[in-house]
């Protein structure tokens, strides 16, 4: 076995050699971690170096932890996914055609916030829940609920804002409390630039060939769109709790990763790759880029997160080449 992962670092450092990377990898098959390695500098101003404990912004990843999050909710009957926004949000336009699903789902036909004119000069500064909310509230649907797909970061800040009603705790609360607590995710948090987070990453951009300070962006504002930061470790055992059904039941796990329209499931992106159901998401902001997937048959999990806001392309080929590698060995 050693000789194996021995075998599987030489194949990955190898292929790593036509990328420029900055970050941390992680491949994993089952309860075995095949490969973990990082690459770059945490802080290039620093010469800080990124290490397996490094915290990086996941972006879009976020929307897996608040999707399971409202499937607990649903699991403990205090939500259906049939229920209507206009339940909690009385005023919420056609509030009472979109349904939790929608949202999950990104078929509520909600304009989708980062795609408006001044969301790169609004972010920058903190914004409050509730007028985050009214940025989207009012602009006009892409399509009824239900009758399209569009992804929309809008969907899951609401559900985050739902997520508060019921439960009466604020999103951080609730995420820590009941998923990373149980799973021992102590490098993971909600991002708040106030306070002092040990082996937080700096993030940058590419301008040309070179690198440079990413652009700011107040990390309370995506909320439960894209405001977490994590490590490869910490994403590597909440991909176990999918095996092992400890935040989820099996029943609510397959519903997750059933693909309707867009090929996204509950949360999750699905598609199908080497016969067999792949579950994963990406995720991209300001100055960090991120990738994870899980091969649910092979029980095969990818974990790539970088301070480097790359390329969507680049981060995949970099993802798609750890899978073979995996496969390879098998």
């Amino acid at each position: 076995m050693e000789n194996s992962k021995k075998e599987i670092a030489r194949k990955v450092n190898l292929l790593l050699r036509d990328y420029d990377f900055s970050g941390s990898i992680l491949l994993a098959q089952e309860d075995d971690i095949l490969f973990k390695e990082s690459f770059g500098m945490a802080n290039y101003e620093l010469g800080v170096a990124n290490s397996s404990k490094t915290k990086y912004r996941i972006g879009s990843i976020t929307k897996l932890f608040t999707a399971t999050a409202i499937m607990q909710l649903v699991e403990n009957q205090q939500l259906d996914l049939d229920s209507t926004v206009n339940r909690y949000i009385a005023d919420y336009p056609n509030g009472n055609q979109i349904k939790i699903f929608h949202l999950l789902s990104h078929t509520s036909g909600i304009a989708n916030l980062t795609e408006l004119p001044d969301f790169l000069e609004w972010v920058k500064n903190y914004s409050p829940l509730l007028k985050t909310i009214d940025r989207f509230k009012y602009k006009p649907f892409d399509f009824p609920p239900g009758q399209g797909y569009k992804y929309s970061n809008s969907g899951y800040i609401l559900l985050s804002y739902i997520l508060e009603l019921i439960t009466g705790h604020v999103y951080e609360q609730y995420v820590v409390e009941n998923i990373f607590n149980p799973l021992n995710m102590k490098n993971s948090g909600f991002d708040q630039q106030e306070k002092i987070i040990k082996q937080r990453a700096s993030g940058y951009n590419i301008k040309g060939t070179e690198l440079i300070n990413a652009p700011p962006i107040h990390m309370s504002n995506p909320y439960g769109a894209a405001s977490l930061y994590s490590t490869t470790e910490d994403l590597y055992l909440f991909s176990q709790a999918f095996n092992t059904n400890q935040l989820l039941s099996q029943n609510s796990i397959e519903k997750m990763q059933q693909p309707g329209l867009g090929e996204h499931g509950l949360g999750w992106m699905i598609k199908r790759d080497k016969n067999q159901r792949v579950v994963h998401h990406g995720g991209g902001i300001h100055g960090f880029s991120a990738n994870f997937l899980r091969y649910t048959e092979a029980e095969i999990t990818v974990a790539v997160l970088s301070n480097v806001f790359y390329p969507k392309h680049k981060i995949e080929e970099i993802s798609n080449s750890l899978v073979e590698v995996a496969f390879a060995r098998s």
